[in-house]
Protein backbone atom coordinates (compact mmCIF):
# COMPACT_ATOMS: atom_id res chain seq x y z
CA UNK A 1 0.00 0.00 0.00
CA UNK A 2 1.39 3.37 -1.02
CA UNK A 3 1.78 5.92 1.77
CA UNK A 4 3.48 9.25 2.42
CA UNK A 5 7.17 9.05 3.38
CA UNK A 6 7.66 9.64 7.09
CA UNK A 7 9.56 12.90 6.54
CA UNK A 8 6.68 14.17 4.41
CA UNK A 9 4.02 13.37 7.01
CA UNK A 10 6.12 15.02 9.73
CA UNK A 11 6.51 18.10 7.53
CA UNK A 12 2.77 18.00 6.92
CA UNK A 13 2.14 18.02 10.67
CA UNK A 14 4.50 20.99 11.13
CA UNK A 15 2.72 22.94 8.37
CA UNK A 16 -0.66 22.16 9.91
CA UNK A 17 0.55 23.39 13.29
CA UNK A 18 1.78 26.64 11.71
CA UNK A 19 -1.57 27.05 9.93
CA UNK A 20 -3.59 26.53 13.12
CA UNK A 21 -1.47 29.00 15.08
CA UNK A 22 -1.92 31.57 12.30
CA UNK A 23 -5.70 31.05 12.21
CA UNK A 24 -5.86 31.35 16.00
CA UNK A 25 -3.85 34.59 15.93
CA UNK A 26 -6.05 36.07 13.21
CA UNK A 27 -9.27 35.09 15.00
CA UNK A 28 -8.05 36.79 18.18
CA UNK A 29 -7.36 40.06 16.38
CA UNK A 30 -10.64 40.28 14.48
CA UNK A 31 -14.22 39.20 15.07
CA UNK A 32 -14.91 38.90 11.34
CA UNK A 33 -14.32 35.14 11.28
CA UNK A 34 -16.72 34.25 14.05
CA UNK A 35 -17.10 30.79 15.57
CA UNK A 36 -18.21 29.05 12.39
CA UNK A 37 -15.72 30.82 10.14
CA UNK A 38 -12.83 29.87 12.38
CA UNK A 39 -13.92 26.23 12.54
CA UNK A 40 -14.33 26.01 8.78
CA UNK A 41 -10.87 27.51 8.27
CA UNK A 42 -9.30 25.09 10.76
CA UNK A 43 -10.89 22.00 9.25
CA UNK A 44 -10.22 23.31 5.75
CA UNK A 45 -6.53 23.54 6.62
CA UNK A 46 -6.58 20.02 8.07
CA UNK A 47 -8.20 18.46 5.01
CA UNK A 48 -6.61 20.73 2.40
CA UNK A 49 -3.03 20.15 3.52
CA UNK A 50 -3.57 16.38 3.68
CA UNK A 51 -5.03 16.32 0.16
CA UNK A 52 -2.22 18.54 -1.13
CA UNK A 53 0.47 16.19 0.15
CA UNK A 54 -1.33 13.14 -1.21
CA UNK A 55 -1.40 14.80 -4.62
CA UNK A 56 2.26 15.89 -4.44
CA UNK A 57 3.41 12.37 -3.61
CA UNK A 58 0.87 10.70 -5.90
CA UNK A 59 -0.75 8.70 -3.12
CA UNK A 60 -4.28 7.59 -4.09
CA UNK A 61 -6.99 9.07 -1.87
CA UNK A 62 -8.72 5.69 -1.73
CA UNK A 63 -5.65 4.23 0.02
CA UNK A 64 -6.27 6.11 3.28
CA UNK A 65 -8.85 3.66 4.61
CA UNK A 66 -12.31 4.26 3.16
CA UNK A 67 -13.17 0.61 3.69
CA UNK A 68 -16.75 -0.51 4.20
CA UNK A 69 -17.48 -2.30 7.45
CA UNK A 70 -20.47 -4.09 8.88
CA UNK A 71 -23.16 -1.98 10.61
CA UNK A 72 -22.48 -3.95 13.80
CA UNK A 73 -18.95 -2.56 13.85
CA UNK A 74 -20.21 1.01 13.44
CA UNK A 75 -22.70 0.50 16.27
CA UNK A 76 -19.95 -0.93 18.46
CA UNK A 77 -17.76 2.09 17.70
CA UNK A 78 -20.65 4.35 18.73
CA UNK A 79 -21.00 2.40 21.99
CA UNK A 80 -17.28 2.75 22.61
CA UNK A 81 -17.59 6.50 22.04
CA UNK A 82 -20.46 6.81 24.53
CA UNK A 83 -18.63 4.92 27.27
CA UNK A 84 -15.29 6.44 26.27
CA UNK A 85 -16.70 9.93 26.75
CA UNK A 86 -17.55 9.01 30.33
CA UNK A 87 -14.02 7.76 30.89
CA UNK A 88 -12.50 10.89 29.37
CA UNK A 89 -14.78 13.14 31.42
CA UNK A 90 -13.85 11.39 34.65
CA UNK A 91 -10.15 11.64 33.88
CA UNK A 92 -10.56 15.28 32.88
CA UNK A 93 -12.33 16.16 36.14
CA UNK A 94 -9.67 14.48 38.28
CA UNK A 95 -6.86 16.07 36.24
CA UNK A 96 -8.34 19.55 36.65
CA UNK A 97 -8.97 19.03 40.37
CA UNK A 98 -5.38 17.91 40.80
CA UNK A 99 -4.07 20.95 38.95
CA UNK A 100 -6.38 23.21 40.96
CA UNK A 101 -4.99 21.72 44.19
CA UNK A 102 -1.56 22.86 42.99
CA UNK A 103 -2.86 26.39 42.46
CA UNK A 104 -3.69 26.30 38.75
CA UNK A 105 -6.77 28.05 37.41
CA UNK A 106 -7.55 27.22 33.80
CA UNK A 107 -9.80 29.58 31.81
CA UNK A 108 -13.38 28.40 31.34
CA UNK A 109 -14.63 27.67 27.85
CA UNK A 110 -16.96 30.26 26.40
CA UNK A 111 -19.43 27.56 25.38
CA UNK A 112 -20.92 26.76 22.00
CA UNK A 113 -23.40 28.89 20.02
CA UNK A 114 -26.66 27.03 20.59
CA UNK A 115 -29.32 29.74 20.42
CA UNK A 116 -32.15 28.36 18.32
CA UNK A 117 -32.51 25.46 15.86
CA UNK A 118 -30.32 26.98 13.13
CA UNK A 119 -27.35 27.52 15.45
CA UNK A 120 -27.77 24.02 16.87
CA UNK A 121 -27.67 22.48 13.39
CA UNK A 122 -24.68 24.60 12.34
CA UNK A 123 -22.83 23.75 15.55
CA UNK A 124 -23.45 20.02 15.11
CA UNK A 125 -22.12 20.25 11.55
CA UNK A 126 -19.09 22.40 12.46
CA UNK A 127 -18.18 20.71 15.75
CA UNK A 128 -19.21 17.07 15.26
CA UNK A 129 -19.51 16.13 11.60
CA UNK A 130 -16.85 18.14 9.74
CA UNK A 131 -14.06 17.56 12.30
CA UNK A 132 -14.86 13.84 12.42
CA UNK A 133 -14.24 13.58 8.68
CA UNK A 134 -11.34 16.01 8.24
CA UNK A 135 -9.32 15.13 11.34
CA UNK A 136 -9.70 11.38 10.89
CA UNK A 137 -8.66 11.73 7.25
CA UNK A 138 -5.53 13.60 8.35
CA UNK A 139 -4.44 11.72 11.48
CA UNK A 140 -5.61 8.17 10.88
CA UNK A 141 -5.87 8.13 7.09
CA UNK A 142 -2.64 9.93 6.20
CA UNK A 143 -0.37 10.41 9.21
CA UNK A 144 -0.82 7.07 11.00
CA UNK A 145 -0.38 5.09 7.79
CA UNK A 146 2.88 6.87 7.05
CA UNK A 147 4.10 5.86 10.53
CA UNK A 148 3.28 2.15 10.09
CA UNK A 149 6.86 1.28 9.02
CA UNK A 150 7.83 2.18 12.60
CA UNK A 151 5.60 -0.62 13.89
CA UNK A 152 1.96 -1.01 14.90
CA UNK A 153 2.12 0.53 18.36
CA UNK A 154 4.54 3.27 17.35
CA UNK A 155 2.05 4.35 14.68
CA UNK A 156 -0.94 4.14 17.03
CA UNK A 157 0.68 5.96 19.95
CA UNK A 158 2.41 8.62 17.86
CA UNK A 159 -0.62 9.55 15.76
CA UNK A 160 -2.90 9.46 18.82
CA UNK A 161 -0.62 11.53 21.04
CA UNK A 162 -0.01 14.14 18.33
CA UNK A 163 -3.76 14.40 17.77
CA UNK A 164 -4.18 15.31 21.43
CA UNK A 165 -1.16 17.61 21.57
CA UNK A 166 -2.31 19.56 18.52
CA UNK A 167 -5.35 20.77 20.47
CA UNK A 168 -2.84 22.63 22.67
CA UNK A 169 -5.19 22.76 25.67
CA UNK A 170 -3.41 22.18 28.96
CA UNK A 171 -6.67 21.57 30.84
CA UNK A 172 -7.73 18.77 28.45
CA UNK A 173 -4.29 17.42 27.58
CA UNK A 174 -4.60 13.88 28.97
CA UNK A 175 -8.17 13.33 27.76
CA UNK A 176 -7.39 14.50 24.22
CA UNK A 177 -4.28 12.33 23.95
CA UNK A 178 -6.16 9.28 25.28
CA UNK A 179 -8.97 9.95 22.79
CA UNK A 180 -6.48 10.07 19.94
CA UNK A 181 -4.79 6.82 20.94
CA UNK A 182 -8.10 4.96 21.27
CA UNK A 183 -9.32 6.09 17.84
CA UNK A 184 -5.96 5.22 16.27
CA UNK A 185 -6.19 1.72 17.74
CA UNK A 186 -9.74 1.22 16.48
CA UNK A 187 -8.89 2.39 12.97
CA UNK A 188 -5.71 0.31 12.81
CA UNK A 189 -7.47 -2.84 13.96
CA UNK A 190 -10.55 -2.41 11.76
CA UNK A 191 -8.68 -1.00 8.77
CA UNK A 192 -11.47 1.51 8.20
CA UNK A 193 -11.63 5.27 8.66
CA UNK A 194 -15.41 4.99 9.04
CA UNK A 195 -14.89 3.44 12.47
CA UNK A 196 -12.74 6.38 13.58
CA UNK A 197 -15.15 8.91 12.09
CA UNK A 198 -18.03 7.28 13.96
CA UNK A 199 -16.22 7.38 17.29
CA UNK A 200 -15.00 10.94 16.72
CA UNK A 201 -18.40 12.19 15.56
CA UNK A 202 -20.32 10.61 18.44
CA UNK A 203 -17.77 11.93 20.95
CA UNK A 204 -18.15 15.49 19.67
CA UNK A 205 -21.92 15.13 19.38
CA UNK A 206 -22.11 14.22 23.07
CA UNK A 207 -20.07 17.34 23.88
CA UNK A 208 -22.55 19.48 21.92
CA UNK A 209 -25.49 17.82 23.67
CA UNK A 210 -24.03 18.36 27.13
CA UNK A 211 -23.22 21.97 26.27
CA UNK A 212 -26.84 22.48 25.22
CA UNK A 213 -28.06 20.88 28.45
CA UNK A 214 -25.76 23.09 30.51
CA UNK A 215 -26.94 26.19 28.65
CA UNK A 216 -30.56 25.31 29.44
CA UNK A 217 -29.72 25.92 33.11
CA UNK A 218 -31.51 22.89 34.50
CA UNK A 219 -30.38 20.02 36.68
CA UNK A 220 -26.83 19.15 37.70
CA UNK A 221 -25.45 20.45 34.41
CA UNK A 222 -26.48 24.02 35.19
CA UNK A 223 -23.69 26.43 34.37
CA UNK A 224 -21.99 28.00 37.37
CA UNK A 225 -23.35 25.46 39.86
CA UNK A 226 -20.70 24.99 42.58
CA UNK A 227 -19.85 21.46 43.68
CA UNK A 228 -17.89 20.30 46.75
CA UNK A 229 -14.55 18.70 45.97
CA UNK A 230 -15.36 15.41 47.72
CA UNK A 231 -18.64 15.06 45.87
CA UNK A 232 -16.96 15.88 42.57
CA UNK A 233 -14.20 13.31 43.11
CA UNK A 234 -16.73 10.65 44.15
CA UNK A 235 -18.91 11.35 41.13
CA UNK A 236 -15.88 11.24 38.82
CA UNK A 237 -14.79 7.88 40.26
CA UNK A 238 -18.29 6.43 39.85
CA UNK A 239 -18.45 7.65 36.26
CA UNK A 240 -14.98 6.21 35.62
CA UNK A 241 -15.97 2.83 37.05
CA UNK A 242 -19.27 2.48 35.21
CA UNK A 243 -17.91 3.87 31.95
CA UNK A 244 -14.89 1.59 32.22
CA UNK A 245 -17.10 -1.49 32.52
CA UNK A 246 -19.16 -0.56 29.47
CA UNK A 247 -16.04 0.43 27.53
CA UNK A 248 -14.39 -2.92 28.28
CA UNK A 249 -17.52 -4.73 27.15
CA UNK A 250 -17.79 -2.83 23.88
CA UNK A 251 -14.06 -3.29 23.29
CA UNK A 252 -14.41 -7.06 23.74
CA UNK A 253 -17.19 -7.07 21.13
CA UNK A 254 -15.10 -4.88 18.83
CA UNK A 255 -12.16 -7.25 19.04
CA UNK A 256 -14.42 -10.20 18.25
CA UNK A 257 -15.81 -8.42 15.19
CA UNK A 258 -12.38 -7.50 13.82
CA UNK A 259 -9.40 -9.56 12.85
CA UNK A 260 -5.83 -8.72 13.77
CA UNK A 261 -4.32 -6.45 11.14
CA UNK A 262 -0.72 -6.69 12.29
CA UNK A 263 1.45 -6.03 9.27
CA UNK A 264 5.18 -5.67 8.82
CA UNK A 265 5.99 -2.95 6.28
CA UNK A 266 9.61 -2.17 5.56
CA UNK A 267 11.31 -0.65 8.60
CA UNK A 268 12.98 2.76 8.48
CA UNK A 269 16.70 2.75 9.21
CA UNK A 270 18.10 4.78 12.09
CA UNK A 271 19.81 7.52 10.09
CA UNK A 272 16.80 8.14 7.89
CA UNK A 273 14.53 8.08 10.94
CA UNK A 274 16.47 10.89 12.64
CA UNK A 275 16.40 13.07 9.52
CA UNK A 276 12.72 12.31 8.91
CA UNK A 277 11.88 13.33 12.48
CA UNK A 278 13.40 16.83 12.35
CA UNK A 279 10.11 18.56 11.31
CA UNK A 280 8.29 16.67 14.06
CA UNK A 281 10.86 17.74 16.67
CA UNK A 282 10.35 21.36 15.61
CA UNK A 283 6.58 20.96 15.89
CA UNK A 284 6.87 19.41 19.35
CA UNK A 285 9.08 22.27 20.51
CA UNK A 286 6.42 24.77 19.40
CA UNK A 287 3.59 22.81 21.02
CA UNK A 288 5.64 22.43 24.19
CA UNK A 289 6.18 26.19 24.30
CA UNK A 290 2.45 26.87 23.86
CA UNK A 291 1.49 24.37 26.57
CA UNK A 292 4.16 25.73 28.92
CA UNK A 293 2.79 29.22 28.40
CA UNK A 294 -0.69 27.89 29.18
CA UNK A 295 0.51 26.31 32.43
CA UNK A 296 2.34 29.52 33.40
CA UNK A 297 -0.86 31.51 32.88
CA UNK A 298 -2.87 28.94 34.85
CA UNK A 299 -0.47 29.21 37.80
CA UNK A 300 -0.45 33.01 37.59
CA UNK A 301 3.25 33.22 36.74
CA UNK A 302 2.53 35.61 33.86
CA UNK A 303 -0.16 37.53 35.69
Amino acid sequence: MKRLPLWASNTLFLLLLASLITISAVSQTTSALGFYGRNVLVEGAVLGLALLFLCLFKVPVNSVGFVRVRPSLILTAAGLALSGYGLASGVNVLWNLFMRSLGAHFPQSGGLPLQGPLEIVLTVVCVALIPAFCEEFFFRGVFMRSCEPLGKWHAILLSGALFGLLHMQAQNLIAHMALGVVISYLVHRSGSLFVGMTYHGVNNLIAVGLSAAARSGTGPLQLGTPAPVFGTVLAALIVLGLSGLFFAGFMAVFRMLTGNRDSAPAAIKGGRLVLSSIPLFLALMIIGSVLTLGFFKAFGVLG
